[in-house]
């Protein structure tokens, strides 16, 4: 009896189409080493249009993300300062393009990002590790900031042996902002806590 419904569970897999990327789980400390930016902001909105970055003559929609920037922890933007970044995404007309494992952003999101060094032009998006290099940022009841990760749309694997084998996620559970940033803050400097 379990095989066969092993095996229709399997066949109706396949049939879906993937709604899933599959990352390497990064470390704190290789999310930091990654980011040419880390800063704490608030979206002040998002912008769609059609781009060829790669310029193999078809276009697709990417979103440009800016932000005001509340407090860096690295890079050479400061607090008031405004970032934007550009990431593959969005919709323009009849066309939306929706990639599994980058967080969409919306006007009035607070957020901690970590990006690469190219903002304008990346290969599909500068946050490093994708979910990964951003932290959703609330205030809750008692007036606390929290922050958490959402890795919805991302499954995660590593090499062992030279085989892609599946990982476990990063931790995404909530936590008081201020914790976080005092790790990474530690990791930046080098203490390594």
């Amino acid at each position: 009896m379990r095989t066969p419904c092993l095996a229709a569970l399997a066949a109706a897999a396949f049939a879906l189409p993937a709604l899933a990327v599959t990352l390497i789980p990064l470390t704190d400390q290789e999310i930091a080493a990654h980011a040419a930016h880390a800063v704490v902001g608030t979206v002040t909105g998002t912008r769609v249009g059609e781009l060829d970055p790669d310029g193999d003559g078809v276009s697709q929609p990417w979103t440009t993300v800016t932000l005001r920037v509340e407090q860096a922890l690295k890079g050479e933007f400061r607090a008031g300062d405004t970032l934007s970044f550009r990431q593959m995404g969005g919709t323009v007309g009849q066309t939306t393009l929706r990639t599994p494992g980058l967080p969409q952003f919306a006007a009035g999101d607070r957020v901690l990002l970590f990006l690469n060094a190219r903002l304008d032009n990346p290969a599909v998006s500068p946050l490093v590790g994708w979910s990964q290099g951003c932290w959703r940022i609330r205030t809750g009841g008692d007036g606390a900031a929290h922050a958490a990760r959402d890795f919805s749309g991302a499954c995660f694997a590593t090499l062992r042996d030279g085989r892609l084998v599946a990982a476990q996620k990063p931790d995404s559970r909530e936590e008081p902002l201020g914790d976080l940033l005092e790790r990474f803050e530690a990791v930046l400097s080098g203490d390594n806590r």
